[in-house]
């Protein structure tokens, strides 16, 4: 955790341009419903845990089949259907050299309140409830650009961190959690999803998403088409998030000296 000299705690769920069965980790949260404050932090905390466990998984898996590989950007997207999921899931990765891991992380643990924009699809992300150093309620928004006719989504999810080796973890998964569904918004649903982030010697930051999502696509739309469109939209993302970074943090740096 020193390696990385961050403080603590908001998100990185919107790689996913847009993050119904009753999964275990809902049945989680129902039950939790009556119960005392702590033990309803703690069925949260419980599933962070599970998040993040699923996460690393996933990350650590084979069997991708590559979809896009940008050899100028260095943004490969790749994707394999995974039967408990019953969906296929994206695996997003990216290095850039120029943009330190420090200041990636210290991005995704931001201050309660903090709203960001990190790219022209991101309406808002917000941090509804801190439970604990670790884990927290986040609320966003994503409203799809570039001619695509695909309408405004949100997700709240469970933000959780952890760090392992050099390397950093922020996992995910919707909650039932008190926020109106406002009218002509559509809620998505986040299966276990997230972000790991690891420095590269002698600089730069390699990023590695996996983005597992029920889209609730609109009309007759498919979920593939969704799921391309998400995949191709990675270049993009990266993009504007890495040079979003850039210019925060060296603007900063530039006012400490």
């Amino acid at each position: 955790m020193a390696a990385f000299n961050v403080k603590l705690s908001a998100s990185f769920a919107v790689l996913c341009i847009i993050v119904p069965v009753v999964t275990p980790q809902f049945q989680n949260f129902q039950q939790g419903r009556g119960q005392t404050d702590e033990a309803r932090k703690a069925a949260f905390r419980r599933q962070g845990e599970q998040n993040m466990r699923e996460l690393k998984g996933l990350i650590a898996s084979g069997g991708w089949t590559v979809d896009v590989d940008d050899f100028i950007s260095k943004v490969k997207v790749s994707s394999k259907f995974v039967p408990k999921y019953n969906r296929t899931v994206i695996r997003s990765t990216a290095i850039r050299k120029d943009v330190s891991a420090t200041d990636v992380i210290e991005e995704g643990l931001k201050y309660p309140g903090d709203v960001v924009n990190y790219n022209q699809d991101t309406d808002f992300l917000k941090i509804l409830e801190t439970l604990d150093p670790k884990n927290r309620i986040i609320h966003a928004q994503v409203t799809p650009k570039g001619g695509f006719d695909i309408p405004s989504r949100e997700s709240v999810s469970l933000q959780t961190w952890d760090y392992e080796g050099d390397a950093f973890y922020f996992a995910y998964s919707s909650v039932d959690y008190p926020v109106p569904l406002r009218d002509g918004i559509i809620r998505v649903t986040t299966y276990p999803s997230g972000t790991k982030i690891r420095p590269l010697k002698p600089s730069g930051v390699e990023i590695t998403a996996i983005i597992n999502i029920d889209a609730k696509p609109p009309g007759g739309v498919q979920q593939e088409v969704i799921d391309i469109f998400t995949k191709y939209k990675q270049v993009s993302f990266y993009e504007e998030f890495f040079n979003y970074i850039q210019r925060k943090y060296a603007s900063k740096k530039a006012g400490r000296r």
